[in-house]
């Protein structure tokens, strides 16, 4: 019966299904098992994995791939959270943290990328396409599909680019894009750049189809900002989400952001002034589901920009003429206007930031980071955000505190931001910390060691334990068996011996970690954060990881140069941590 089926009949079941379902259905009987093997059933599979996580088709090319390729495509984003849930522990030092080297790599490039480092570039979740944009061009690179073999290493090619005129961006270093996924082959990119005269072009990039000779560039229009009145005047931050952009400045001036909606050619000005004094780091945003959310220390700020705000209070864009930011602009009335404050936030942090903002699926994670400096103690605590509309349409924000975890002293955490696709598979984030030596992030030195690290939020009952002694690591046989250390809260020992054992090294680290939680109390409760130390390219302040994509298990970094006036060596380090 099974074998008289039709194939198409299990494709459309296979899309129904879970990936990790149809593994298990094909573990239940041979029949089944040969039925489900077929490509055609796991190619439906890898599309549902691409929906579901926003993850870029064109990616995993399946013409080009075999059954066993196209399998483990679908089951990127579970094979590598299984990667680090399976492998992360529990540390009471950063250095006792269990190593993570890829699978393939770090391959270097075969040739150099325009200056490939964050806010200059953007790996597109699946891990195959990167673009960079430096002012002078917007470059496609092509860095052939995860599981591709070729040869020793990993080929990078130029699948696309524009070149713009020398006069078009008055800077070449000030810009800034900002990339979103349009249908299932196309990509949507809009650029900005320049100092005094910021100018902005939206482009739509496709068909990502076959060898990609059709891939053009097709404008969609462009926006110039007079910023000769703003201190400074350049691009903090573009974002689009489908047809609208918004420009943020840098500085003060980021307290009014533009709306430009490439459908209707026209623009409107939102001011977002308040009261309350932002850090920085604080100004970031995001734009999703028609609102303007800014993640602050305390709180966040959501601002409702309906649908029809820019044709209702819009302006026409008129082409090569710069509108005036200073004068454009209305601020949006109370019902528009929402603060959601964090619950359970901590209020003795000497500085608190705000990172790993993930936007694929609502509910929205994001994590916060108070830092202690007089107790050498620091912490996260991790929130989700949901938006949603009561009967009046007005928009409704709600946070919940769903995590609060301590981090082991000896470094000094900061959070990572990555637009790649750290947001896959829903529901879970596969976050990266960089950390440093010293006590404090602000003096960090080009040339010392730093590391950066993927941790997991999972608690002592979710998943088997591993011994904390670097010398075992020994995993529990049941969640939950192993002790937790009473005074430090951050170590499990499978038994007494290892703890004496490791009592050497963990003594002078225990004690100082119980004075940081006695100043922390809410903190003892809690289970430690799993950490999993990355090792692809030298732990060195000054190299960048350029983005991680969960989905396929792919990372890119570039070195710092110190030995040239050159900031960066424009080489791309590609490491596979899933084969």
């Amino acid at each position: 019966m099974l074998e008289e089926t039709p194939t198409d009949l299990w494709v459309e079941i296979a899309a129904l299904l879970h990936p990790l379902d149809l593994l298990s259905l094909q573990s239940t009987c041979r029949a089944l098992n040969q039925v489900l093997s077929q490509k055609h059933v796991w190619i439906a599979a890898l599309r549902r994995t691409c929906r579901e996580h926003s993850i870029f088709p064109p990616s995993y090319p399946t013409d080009e791939m075999d059954t066993g390729q196209v399998v483990r495509a679908a089951l990127g984003p579970y094979r590598f959270q299984k990667l680090v849930d399976d492998n992360a522990t529990f540390a009471g030092h950063a250095d006792d943290a269990p190593d993570l080297f890829p699978e393939r790599g770090p391959f270097p490039s075969s040739h150099g990328v325009p200056l490939a480092r964050p806010g200059k570039s953007h790996l597109l979740s699946g891990g195959r396409f990167y673009l960079t944009f430096d002012c002078k061009s917007l470059v496609v690179w092509d860095l052939g599909f995860v599981g591709k073999q070729s040869g020793n290493g990993i080929e990078v090619r130029e699948a696309a680019q524009l070149d713009f005129k020398p006069d078009t961006f008055k800077s070449n270093s000030q810009g800034c894009f900002s990339v979103s996924q349009v249908g299932e082959d196309t990509l949507r990119v809009v650029v900005a750049g320049g100092v005094d005269k910021v100018t902005m072009k939206a482009f739509d990039i496709g068909p990502f189809v076959g060898d990609l000779a059709h891939l053009a560039f097709r404008q969609l229009g462009s926006l110039n900002i007079n910023l000769s009145q703003v201190s400074p005047a350049h691009t903090k931050q573009v974002i689009i989400d489908g047809d609208r952009v918004i420009f943020q400045p840098v500085g003060g001036a980021g307290r009014k952001v533009i709306v430009w909606d490439l459908g209707l050619s026209m623009y409107a000005g939102i001011v977002v002034e308040n009261s309350s004094p932002a850090m920085p780091w604080d100004l970031d945003k995001m734009f999703v589901h028609g609102a303007i959310i800014e993640f602050r220390a305390t709180d966040l700020r959501i601002w409702d920009v309906t649908p029809d705000y820019v044709q209702t209070f819009g302006l026409p864009v008129a082409a090569d003429i710069p509108i005036p930011f200073t004068t454009v602009g209305r601020p949006l009335g109370p019902a528009h206007y929402k603060v959601v404050h964090y619950p359970q936030a901590d209020t003795k942090s000497r500085y608190t930031v705000v990172a790993n903002r993930h936007q694929g699926h609502l509910p929205i994670v994001f994590d916060l980071y108070p830092n202690y400096r007089a107790a050498d103690y620091t912490g996260f605590t991790r929130y989700t955000l949901d938006i949603t509309r009561n009967p009046l349409h007005e928009l409704v924000g709600s946070v919940t505190c769903v995590a609060k975890k301590a981090f082991p002293v000896g470094y000094s955490f900061l959070g990572m931001q990555s637009d790649t696709s750290l947001f896959a598979p829903s529901g879970f984030s596969a976050q990266i910390l960089k950390a440093g030596e010293r006590p404090a992030m602000e003096h960090f030195e080009p040339g010392m060691k730093v590391h950066e690290f993927l941790y997991s939020a999972k608690g002592l009952n979710v998943v088997r334990n591993q011994c904390s002694n670097p010398g075992c690591r020994k995993r529990e046989r049941t969640a939950g068996i192993y002790k937790v250390c009473a005074a430090c809260h951050l170590v499990t020992y499978c038994g007494p011996a290892c703890q004496k054992v490791h009592w050497a090294m963990h003594k002078a680290l225990c004690k100082k970690q119980k004075v940081g939680l006695a100043s922390q109390p809410e903190y003892r409760t809690l289970p430690p954060m799993r950490l999993l130390k990355v090792l692809s390219i030298p732990p060195v302040q000054g190299n960048y990881n350029l983005g991680m994509c969960a989905a396929s298990g792919r990372m890119l970094a570039v070195m710092h140069n110190h030995k040239s006036k050159a900031e960066y060596s424009g080489v791309l380090y590609i490491s596979d941590f899933l084969k």
